[in-house]
């Protein structure tokens, strides 16, 4: 991939990681199941920083997370090491919204990663839920970041690709 490519993209997924961790760390300081699991983590992590502090730290691994999991998935789909299809193939996510209508993309992508995080024949050590994990993105996030990836750009038509070679063209 060349710099410049690589610059934008790391761009983008910046700002993907910075809306899902405001998210997240939104939920985490809600009152709730969710505030409780960040607690105990605070506990267990035995973190000397202040919960609220400590939480703008934990969304952002969080985030980090979700969004690099997408971005081994797009190697993976890009080098035919995947098939069928999950995040590129809108079949995919068809299938699962007609067997889990009411779910969303965030179901969608958790259940990639869940399935990806197999031990037999998956990758555990890239997919598998994380501690950070504490919270879930939104829909909404979920939908941009499986948009992002499958965006084609309206001059050139190419989208952004992790071959082998890796540069931006499909």
């Amino acid at each position: 991939m060349k710099p410049t490519e690589r610059a934008r993209l790391t761009a983008a997924l910046r700002d993907q990681v910075a809306k899902i961790a405001a998210d997240l760390r939104g939920k985490m300081r809600a009152p709730g199941a969710t505030r409780e699991r960040a607690q105990q983590l605070h506990a267990d992590e035995q973190v000397a920083e202040d919960f609220d502090v400590w939480t703008d730290l934990l969304s952002r691994r969080a985030a980090v997370l979700w969004v690099l999991k997408s971005v081994y998935l797009r190697v993976l789909e890009d080098r035919g090491l995947l098939s069928p299809g999950r995040l590129l193939d809108p079949e995919a996510q068809q299938l699962f919204e007609r067997l889990a209508p009411h779910l969303g993309e965030t179901a969608f992508l958790r259940w990639v990663y869940r399935d990806l995080a197999s031990p037999r024949g998956g990758l555990p050590e890239l997919f598998s839920p994380q501690p950070a994990e504490v919270a879930l993105p939104s829909d909404e996030l979920s939908r941009a970041l499986i948009a992002f990836w499958r965006n084609r750009d309206a001059d050139t038509g190419a989208q952004w690709s992790l071959p082998t070679s890796t540069s931006r063209a499909s």
